[in-house]
């Protein structure tokens, strides 16, 4: 199969967009491309960092307790927000950057997110970010 191109990424991206899917990515400086692409910010979950709390000592094994403390209840809270939506006519999109480390970590979680929203998560494999500002 053909690597798909930038173009090709960037229709599909509108193509779900227009479906009203959500759209998870792990920094915020994404959702700024995402938005020049035409999507709608209330569409973008951004969880500004691995999606599960105990990922994070992965990134950084020297983060204090007060400091897990808060990311853990902001991923639960994002986590509340997947559980509460409606996937019956839409789906999860993850957007990620083939070698962000914490890309890496949500896309290993992958089948938690599926269990949590009851159906498989479409996957969008990028480069970069900037081969959707092309």
């Amino acid at each position: 199969m053909a690597k798909p191109t930038s173009a090709s990424i960037k229709e599909k991206i509108i193509e779900l967009a227009n479906q009203k899917n959500l759209f998870l990515i792990s920094a915020n400086s994404s959702k700024k491309t995402l938005k020049n692409v035409g999507i709608d910010p209330r569409f973008i979950i951004v969880s500004g960092g691995p999606l599960f709390s105990e990922d994070y000592t992965i990134v950084n094994p020297s983060l204090s307790e007060n400091v897990l403390i808060g990311i853990k209840s902001r991923c639960e809270r994002i986590i509340n927000q997947l559980k509460s939506e409606d996937w019956t006519k839409k789906d999860l999109v993850f957007i990620f950057e083939k070698e962000n480390i914490t890309d890496k970590l949500i896309l290993k979680r992958t089948e938690q997110i599926s269990n949590i929203i009851g159906k498989k998560v479409v996957l969008i494999e990028l480069n970069s970010w900037n081969e959707l500002e092309k």
